[in-house]
């Protein structure tokens, strides 16, 4: 059957069903009631008031009320209702509802009038209100109401953040937060709500939030938690966290994403899986980052033919659904919410547009997008009869629009489709290389986005700015776009960075103002932050040689080096790449024999060069900063270097060397100036290759002091041939070794708290050691720890260990 093109023109419908579906963004303005409601105020309090009416009445949050006294008033016909007309009266101001209980209100004064020498007219008891329908409510900027008054708590422990904000019900608003030290769990939310950490530095600390709502009107606050530090901290044993971060990706081939949309539900991300390898399957992950890091449902979707996903939000009177766009059937498969989350796919779905596809209106011929609109209506992008057509929630076919064609205004070949917050529709066309914008169904304008040798896939919309956002695959970047069409920036590093985005098939924004790409044919998602452009991670497989040193991040997250390949991959707490760099070579940022990696304070990555006889430092993204040290036999000078450790609270680097004398030197990560240098073992306690040290307590490295030990810190090591542990209290002669046994050391790592880990590669297992030297707890291997090598451990008991069994596993434990 030839291509027809789709009617331009919606089906008859009722007058209640096109408010609903949209129409009145034609008329640029809101549903006016049909009778005002009329009351008196009851409460006068500052620049607030009290109605004698509520929701019973009619009345609801952002309606504007005028106020009257010794008002009589009349209602004009010729407006069938909608215009007051008053006598005998003096208007007195005119307030706005935030607050509506069922038979009161509570309104803000938005505006006073004032009478001769600029006295404003009292508000008085009595005085009349009459809702005011032709009157646009302003939108009021958020406003934090008081601040959490929290009490110190002791290192690890976490600490609830919650804040009151007054602002329209229906206003979304992104939190960003900020904290001065301690870790948060996460840095942009949807609800004013947020975990912080103590950290193992006793003191206060400052958090700030900034709230920022629809309008782009922004709201400011701070306020102070406390950390009681290391005072009488226990750390008890080691839990299996279960988590693998490196090796196979937490996605396996990605279609789509998507995510809830309003501000006062737990935002939660849907990602659709198509499954690579044996044994896999087609599914969705539901991820509700506020339920937990860990927290993850999968779906199994095998009997359908998922291509791309919307979520429609519970809400009071709904539960919410997920609509699904089904290649198979061509049409769109609406699942509600509701019970378990296992078997939301389980039930039978509700069908949208006719089955089979076809052409014409409700029917499909080549499905590739769809998106909701602010109301739930359904908007899917037909590739195939280049048109967009639009379901009510409940599935009802509502229209089609868009007109196949190359002019303007014209659809060639379609590729994304986005939706406003204020409902505006966007189509990318890849064929005319622009963006087509509709309102209340017909075609506005559009915007060249492109050019010819641009491939276009993917576009998202900006909640708040209107802003555009286009995904070029060829150009492996995704373009901001103003909507007057002017580019305003860019995102997406060049080939061979971490941030080049390869093969990128999808573009969608999530509530938080985050843009996540799909990548690399689904091997990989990206995420950007859309209001200042920076790369925030990436989702990928990470495959490790057999020889893979760790380092923690103080905040939380990893640091792997991987001798095989000579490179480095940081990772995140929740296992996404944030940074990778090194490689082979001579040029400054490479590596010649890296042997260890070590993370200071401020999160200064360093790696340890036998080749070089140096230290590289790269910032916490990667970027290479210094060579440190100088290759020598002096006392401060390096040769023969074997490990790096840093003092358990990161205040020094310590570097152990294979050589007469001494064997470590001790340096300052913000200066790289060597402080110290140490030690003439001999006999069993030379240090060899492979050989591990740790040092725990601190360390004075001011001018004034340079190397003395503040408060005589204990250093660890392990000897060459008996595989056993020395516990040295300098400047006091080495101890006897610790009566512990163990069969192939092959790292030791210290704690924030003072305790020390060590691997025992030969038995298979971790051991926790107190900081006397006894035995706190001992993990041994498992299902998902098979042959432990290389530990490490961030400042907040999470550690982190190097699996050499599966060669591409760096497993998560943490300190009880």
């Amino acid at each position: 059957m030839p291509n027809r093109p789709v009617v331009d023109r919606p089906r008859p419908r009722p007058l209640p069903a096109l408010l609903a579906a949209g129409a009145l963004a034609l008329l640029g303005g809101q549903a006016r009631a049909a009778t005002p409601v009329e009351a008196q105020l009851l409460e006068v309090s500052g620049d607030q008031v009290k109605l004698n009416k509520g929701r019973e009445h009619g009345v609801g949050v952002g309606q504007v009320f005028d106020l009257y006294r010794e008002a009589r008033v009349f209602m004009l016909p010729l407006t069938k209702g909608e215009v007051p007309l008053v006598h005998t009266q003096e208007r007195v101001g005119r307030v706005l509802v935030f607050d509506a209980e069922p038979t009161t209100a509570r309104a803000m004064v938005i505006a006073r009038e004032q009478r001769e020498g600029g006295t404003p007219v009292p508000l008085e008891r009595g005085q009349i209100a009459v809702q005011n329908p032709t009157i646009t409510p302003p939108n009021r900027a958020p406003v934090f109401v008081g601040t959490p008054q929290l009490p110190a708590v002791a290192w690890r422990a976490r600490q609830e953040l919650r804040l009151n904000v007054s602002n329209e019900a229906d206003d979304p608003i992104v939190f960003t937060w900020r904290a001065t030290g301690g870790r948060l769990d996460h840095e942009r939310t949807l609800l004013p709500a947020n975990t912080w950490t103590a950290p193992p530095s006793a003191g206060s600390y400052r958090v700030t939030v900034e709230a920022r709502d629809g309008a782009g009107n922004v709201a400011r606050t701070a306020f102070t938690v406390q950390s009681n530090g290391l005072d009488g901290a226990r750390v008890a044993g080691l839990r299996p966290g279960g988590r693998t971060i490196g090796g196979p990706s937490r996605y396996a081939r990605v279609r789509d994403v998507t995510f809830d949309r309003l501000r006062n539900t737990p935002s939660r991300r849907y990602i659709l899986d198509a499954g690579v390898g044996w044994g896999a399957e087609p599914s969705v992950l539901v991820e509700q980052p506020e339920r937990g890091r860990d927290w993850l449902a999968r779906l199994p979707v095998s009997s359908y033919d998922i291509r791309a996903l919307a979520a429609a939000s519970p809400s009071p009177s709904a539960p919410g659904a997920l609509y699904c766009l089904d290649g198979k059937s061509r049409s769109v498969l609406r699942f509600p919410f509701g019970g378990e989350w296992g078997q939301v796919f389980k039930r039978a779905p509700q069908v949208i547009g006719e089955p089979d596809g076809g052409t014409g209106n409700a029917r499909f011929q080549d499905p590739i997008d769809l998106a909701l609109s602010s109301s739930g209506d359904v908007y899917v992008l037909d590739a195939g009869q280049r048109a967009v057509q639009v379901f009510s929630p409940e599935g009802t076919f509502v229209v089609s629009f868009g007109r196949p064609g190359t002019r303007s205004l014209e659809l060639e070949r379609p590729r994304a489709l986005a939706v406003g917050a204020d409902d505006t529709v966007y189509v990318l066309d890849d064929g005319r290389k622009a963006v087509v914008m509709f309102r209340g169904w017909r075609a506005l304008g559009e915007l060249s986005v492109g050019g010819a040798q641009d491939e276009l896939v993917g576009l998202a919309v900006d909640p708040f700015t209107s802003n555009l956002f286009v995904l070029d695959r060829t150009a492996g970047a995704v373009r901001q776009y103003t909507t007057d069409g002017r580019l305003v920036g860019r995102m997406g590093g060049e080939p061979g960075t971490i941030a080049h985005l390869s093969a990128a098939v999808r573009l969608r924004m999530e509530p938080t103002r985050v843009l996540w790409v799909v990548e690399g044919d689904g091997a990989a998602v990206s995420r950007f932050d859309a209001e200042g452009g920076a790369f925030l991670g990436r989702m990928q497989a990470v495959e490790f040689s057999s020889s893979v040193r760790v380092a923690g991040l103080p905040g939380g997250g990893v640091a792997a080096l991987d001798r095989g390949d000579r490179r480095v991959t940081c990772f995140d707490q929740d296992g996404w790449v944030t940074a990778r760099f090194g490689g082979k070579g001579s040029k400054p940022g490479e590596f010649t024999d890296p042997v260890d990696i070590a993370v200071s304070q401020v999160g200064d990555i360093f790696v340890l060069d036998a080749g070089k006889q140096q230290l590289h430092k790269f910032s916490p993204q990667g970027a290479f900063l210094e060579l440190i040290g100088r290759a020598g036999e002096g006392s401060s000078e390096l040769t023969g270097v074997r490990d790096l450790s840093t003092v358990n609270d990161r205040s020094y680097l310590l570097v152990t060397q294979q050589r007469n004398e001494p064997n470590f030197n001790l340096f300052d990560p913000g200066t790289g100036r060597s402080d110290r240098a140490w030690g003439q073992l001999t006999g069993e306690m030379t240090p060899r290759f492979g050989c591990v040290t740790g040092v725990t307590g601190r360390l004075d490295g001011r001018p004034e002091g340079q190397g003395q030990h503040s408060d005589k810190p204990w250093f660890w090591s392990v000897d060459e041939d008996r595989e056993r542990v020395f516990r040295t209290q300098y400047p006091a002669a080495p101890e006897a070794a610790l009566p512990l046994t163990f069969d192939e050391i092959s790292d030791l790592e210290p704690l924030a708290s003072g305790h020390v880990l060590v691997v025992d590669r030969g038995e298979r297992k971790v051991v926790l050691l107190n900081p006397d030297g006894s035995v706190a707890a001992t993990l041994a291997t498992s299902d998902r720890l098979q042959r432990p090598f290389d530990v490490a451990t961030d400042d907040f008991g999470r550690v982190y260990v190097f699996d050499e069994g599966g060669r591409r596993l760096v497993v998560e434990l943490e300190a009880e």
